[in-house]
């Protein structure tokens, strides 16, 4: 490839400016980016240029966005490619608030194909993006952002402006066959609506024969003068989805005419069972009316027609109107929405017009079944402020066999229930709240206060048999340790030789004075989860009562591979210790034990010590918690014992997934990552790092991602270099080497891996986070003659002639 040319425009342009250039040196740029990395022509060109422009200080006088260049055809935003550098054509159509100074704007661009996300980097020093206005990014790196592609702008993207009269033409199109992108069509206001506060300034809803859409005009943009009633013509508005439906944004861009001709408008009748998302017209019978379950609400029930029904609602406003049960009505513009994974229809700013009854017939709605009700005794630990006027008061119920969420309906005229006494609730309605059981006080039901013997008494349970509800306990407190500041006042763990758990006193509870290292009998204290694990509420119900005499607390030691969330003692070796990642971190690494491994943190305080690698250490009263989902230690607080004559022999913790890869990804295969230390992203093909640009000094690396599949389930896997090495015998030199010498590059090296692994079987060693397999060790899975002929002998299958 001649590079001549190029070479001699660079020079040139910097001998004008008085800076001599060597063009070899030009030259052999060029050559290494091109030829060697892949980069476009004009791309080379103008970050070869963006780079003597910052070396002589020359940023304002020469910069790519000033290149000429030969106007390659745009590509449309809905064809843009994960992976390409493109050029795009299109309007802001929103600018987020940058969250890192490594980035100068962020937010939406669309054209008439779709829209796109894109990050500006404040490297690239471009100028400032406006919204409502057009674009052309020349050389944009394009990459992934949820899934999604997204396209950053660089150094090296050049960006001109779109004059008004040079933008494309977009053709009319009707309302319901609008898609996401700049849209044009003709339409009728419906409603137009002025918001005092929040980021949308005006909404509203514009119709014609086919359906209708929302409408927003953003804070700060320029609102096009439109009145409610006219028809117009609306040229470059924005069309995308939100919660599932179509709708428009209006910006400074957007071109909007008035239609003087006389028009009528005939909405377009949609049944119940089509309806989606969105703006739609309907002709319904009220089929049911619920009682107000809020101060806010006016009305809501169920309308139905002969394909289904749906559930509506009418918030108060000057204009909200009741609609008759029985009576049916032609609904124009109803907002239609998900409520709870169901439609569901607000009829506010809609316009609902008697119509005949006896023209629309409804399958009748099942009867609901009888609520489930109970008989429960129990305390009241908390109660909230009600919400809505509807409720009389909310809380939590505890009893022997649970935590409830309480409500009392203000129209059950319930005596009024006060913190830490006790009730029987008779005929008390169940139902779920937030997959949880809750208790509703009705008018049905009898609420009746105990004291004295009537309160019922609760056995005492060790503590590893402990579960939800009210619990009686005898135990010794290992820590107590009083906060200063926040809800609890204080909090600390109680053990006895089952087990240990941890304890909290809220701020206000008035709870007897209990210290550390005292023998203790709790009743009526409150058993519940939190993060997975059992813990103790003491409040001003539980009874606590010294225990007399001198015990002895033998903790129970609990293996590594048998550890749950919670309160935990353990007898482990220090397997690892890792480099500290934050100031306020003393010591992490990893302990084990005969059955497996486990991450250990030690924050810093005045009492913790750190503990020494390869020593073998007794650890009493740790807590266990989650970390990325797996169980995690943190030794603050615990007593921790060397054990200087002990023996442990540490098993490998991992986890085996055997089955096969179904898909390799790609991405797999020969890949490049960004040399910076501390980064290690991989690379786009152009060599691009989304957070450090162009990077020739690259690193290469080999991996695998895929899915592996057992019949059951299937994993997200990543396989190391270790692990493709070991499969494929396979090393990152011979790697570089075939794709060296392939005119395919770094793809020959894909799919040799795909004509190799795909569809075998193999056994993978890792992590396994959730649904996703990290592993670094794999083996094929071979034929087992012994093992086929026992599970045909054990499925007792014979042959028939």
């Amino acid at each position: 490839m001649d590079l001549t040319p190029i070479t001699q425009r660079i020079s040139e342009k910097f001998a004008a400016l008085g800076h001599q250039i060597e063009p070899a040196k030009v030259e052999e740029k060029l050559a290494r980016m091109i030829n060697e990395f892949g980069v476009p022509e004009e791309e080379a060109e103008r970050s070869i240029v963006s780079d003597y422009s910052r070396e002589f200080g020359l940023d304002e006088q020469i910069h790519p966005a000033a290149i000429a260049s030969d106007a390659p055809d745009a590509t449309p935003i809905a064809e843009v490619k994960i992976g390409d550098w493109a050029t795009i054509e299109g309007v802001v159509t929103v600018l987020f608030e940058s969250r890192s100074p490594s980035v100068a704007q962020s937010g939406i661009l669309a054209d008439q194909s779709g829209c796109i996300r894109f990050t500006v980097w404040a490297k690239a020093q471009a100028p400032a993006l406006e919204l409502g206005e057009w674009y052309r990014f020349e050389s944009a790196a394009v990459d992934e952002f949820n899934s999604q592609p997204g396209f950053q702008v660089h150094s090296g993207t050049a960006i001109f402006p779109i004059q008004h009269d040079q933008l494309p033409d977009i053709e009319t199109t009707p309302i319901a066959d609008l898609k996401r992108g700049v849209v044009s069509f003709e339409g009728k206001v419906v409603s137009y609506t002025e918001r005092s506060e929040g980021p949308v300034h005006i909404a509203g809803v514009i119709a014609d024969g086919t359906g209708a859409i929302r409408f927003t005009i953003r804070r700060g943009d320029t609102a096009p003068e439109i009145e409610e009633g006219g028809w117009y013509q609306i040229e470059y508005a924005v069309a995308d989805l939100y919660r599932g439906a179509m709708n428009l944004q209006f910006n400074a861009g957007t071109r909007i005419t008035q239609i003087s001709d006389d028009r009528s408008l005939r909405p377009a009748i949609s049944p119940i069972a089509g309806i989606k998302p969105g703006i739609i017209c309907i002709r319904v019978k009220v089929l049911q009316e619920y009682a107000s379950s809020s101060e806010r609400m006016f009305q809501s029930g169920t309308l139905g027609d002969e394909s289904g029904t749906i559930r509506f609602v009418t918030w108060k406003d000057e204009s909200a109107e009741r609609l008759a049960p029985g009576m049916a009505y032609t609904i124009y513009y109803a907002s239609a929405d998900e409520f709870n994974g169901r439609l569901s229809l607000t009829l506010n700013g809609a316009t609902c017009l008697p119509d005949d009854a006896a023209a629309i017939n409804v399958t009748p709605i099942p009867e609901r079944s009888a609520p489930e009700t109970a008989t429960l005794e129990g305390v009241v630990t908390v109660l909230f402020p009600p919400r809505t006027a509807s409720i009389a008061q909310t809380g939590i119920f505890a009893h022997d066999s649970g935590v409830m969420r309480l409500t009392v309906w203000a129209n059950a005229h319930a005596p009024t229930l006060q913190v830490g006494e006790w009730y029987r609730l008779e005929s008390a309605v169940l139902d779920e709240y937030n997959s949880q059981k809750n208790i509703k006080v009705t008018s049905g039901t009898v609420v009746t206060p105990l004291s004295g013997e009537t309160i019922p008494q609760i056995a005492v349970s060790p503590i590893s048999d402990l579960k939800q509800g009210l619990v009686s306990l005898e135990g010794k407190v290992i820590t107590y340790t009083p906060h200063a500041e926040g809800p609890v006042r204080a909090a600390g763990v109680i053990a006895d030789n089952t087990g240990g758990i941890r304890f909290t006193i809220r701020q206000g509870e008035q709870v007897a004075d209990i210290e550390a290292g005292g023998w203790y009998r709790f009743d009526y204290a409150i058993a519940d989860l939190y993060r997975g694990a059992m813990n103790l509420q003491l409040n001003a119900v539980t009874r606590i009562s010294p225990l007399p005499g001198d015990q002895t607390l033998q903790p129970a030691i609990t293996q590594v591979a048998e550890i749950k969330p919670g309160i935990v003692s353990l007898h482990v070796k220090v397997v690892q210790e890792y480099e500290s990642t934050s100031e306020r971190i003393l010591q992490s690494g990893i302990l084990g034990d005969e059955t497996g491994t486990i991450r250990f943190v030690t924050w810093k305080d005045d009492t913790t010590e750190r503990l020494i690698p390869g020593k073998i250490y007794t650890i009493q009263y740790a807590a266990a918690d989650e970390y990325n989902g797996r169980p995690s230690l943190t030794l603050n607080g615990s007593a921790v014992i060397a054990d200087d004559a002990g023996a442990i022999e540490v098993k490998a913790s991992g986890d085996e997934v055997i089955g096969a890869l179904v898909h390799i990804s790609p991405g797999s295969g020969l890949i490049k990552r960004c040399p910076v230390e501390g980064c290690g992203r991989v690379l786009t093909r152009q060599n691009y790092c989304q957070i450090h640009e162009i990077q020739p000094d690259f690193q290469y690396d080999l991996r695998i991602k895929g899915w592996l599949d057992n019949g059951r389930q299937t994993w997200d896997t990543i396989i190391s270099r270790e692990g493709v090495e070991k499969l494929l015998g396979l090393t990152l030199d011979s790697a570089k080497e075939m794709a060296e010498n392939n005119p395919l590059g770094l793809e020959t090296v894909y799919y040799h891996l795909c004509e190799e692994l795909l569809g075998r079987y193999i056994s993978c060693q890792g992590r396994v986070i959730e649904n996703r397999l990290f592993s670094s060790s794999c083996s094929y899975l071979t034929f087992d003659s012994a093992r086929h002929a026992d599970l045909l002998n054990r499925s007792e299958v014979t042959s028939h002639e």
